[in-house]
């Protein structure tokens, strides 16, 4: 538009002569109701031309706000998708060594920290607890970083069909994603306990005499203990080997034994083929109230009620650094 359109519309100049003809007040153009008016399509601002043309640009303002709030959003999705692929592929790393029972190896893709509050058996003693060796699949709904710190949250199939949640965290060091710490969600209610936290003082005093003054544990410990245990025999009888079972008794117990020994002690179950992971969502029936007796062994006698034939068991644990560890085993199917 020149200068001479922009004064008309501002209504600085308006010149021309009116010259109407109409029938009626309908047909009336705007020029006839307005002073200073010769030619209301050049004069006026708001024609319905002008209206048109703006309800397109709004439309059009809109569509690339729109636009560009969408391209964002892939932007940002994008680069969590870039910056947490090193966590995936040290996961899917990671499950792999689990899978095939390579648990140094799993074990060597952990963090410092994970090392030091976790030992190599108390790492494969939560694989085969939590059925992560027989890893399948998994997928991450969930990923975030910030940092150098960063987070995986998903499910792990197993090969029985069963869905594990998991939330795995990680810390990159020297531009390597380490694995930082493994979170199983607990099914059922949880209560939380008052427990008593001894002081730096105390733990070295204990530690330093080797002394305890171990508790009877309470009923739902002893069938966690129970349950815990037979799943972790049930797992080496399937795979023939009590090398896992063994890491897992008390140290008391392995003085007198080798993972060889064992071996020979259930070699019936190995040939007999008996599969005792099916007593996994089976809770065990104590069947008198355990005992503990003056030496500091903890005896406990109970049955899994399974049908036709009921599984058996006498266990006994003994305590080493505030852990209830076996110090005796029988389990038998009548």
């Amino acid at each position: 538009m020149n200068i001479i359109g922009w004064l008309r519309k501002l209504g600085i100049l308006r010149y021309g002569t009116k010259s109407y003809k109409y029938t009626s007040g309908k047909d009336m153009p705007a020029e006839a109701l307005m002073d200073d008016v010769y030619d209301a399509k050049k004069d006026l601002t708001t024609n319905s031309q002008d209206k048109k043309n703006e309800k397109k640009k709004g439309s059009g303002m809109w569509k690339k706000i729109l636009g560009g709030f969408v391209t964002i959003i892939v932007l940002i999705i994008g680069i969590t998708m870039y910056a947490t692929s090193g966590m995936t592929e040290a996961v899917n790393e990671f499950f792999i060594h689990v899978k095939t029972k390579h648990y140094n190896d799993a074990y060597d893709l952990l963090s410092d920290d994970f090392k030091q509050s976790t030992s190599k058996n108390e790492f494969k003693a939560f694989l085969i607890q939590n059925s992560l060796t027989e890893y399948k699949n998994a997928s991450w709904d969930s990923r975030s970083f910030e940092n150098n710190m960063g987070k995986l949250e998903g499910t792990v199939t197993t090969k029985s069909g069963d869905s594990i949640p998991l939330t795995i965290q990680f810390i990159k060091n020297q531009d390597v994603w380490k694995i930082f710490s493994i979170t199983k969600q607990m099914a059922g209610v949880q209560q939380v306990q008052n427990t008593k936290v001894e002081t730096e003082k105390e733990a070295e005093t204990n530690i330093k005499s080797n002394k305890s003054t171990p508790q009877l544990p309470s009923k739902d410990k002893l069938i966690s203990l129970t349950q815990e245990n037979t799943q972790i025999f049930a797992q080496a009888v399937n795979a023939k080997n009590m090398s896992v079972f063994y890491d897992q008794i008390s140290s008391f117990w392995q003085k007198d034994t080798t993972p060889e020994a064992l071996d020979k002690a259930f070699d019936a179950f190995y040939k007999a083929g008996i599969d005792f992971t099916v007593l996994k969502n089976i809770t065990p029936t104590l069947n008198k109230e355990p005992t503990l007796l003056k030496d500091g062994r903890l005896l406990t006698e109970g049955h899994y009620p399974t049908s036709p034939s009921v599984v058996y068991f006498n266990y006994s644990y003994i305590n080493e650094n505030n852990h209830w560890k076996l110090v005796g085993f029988n389990i038998n199917v009548k």
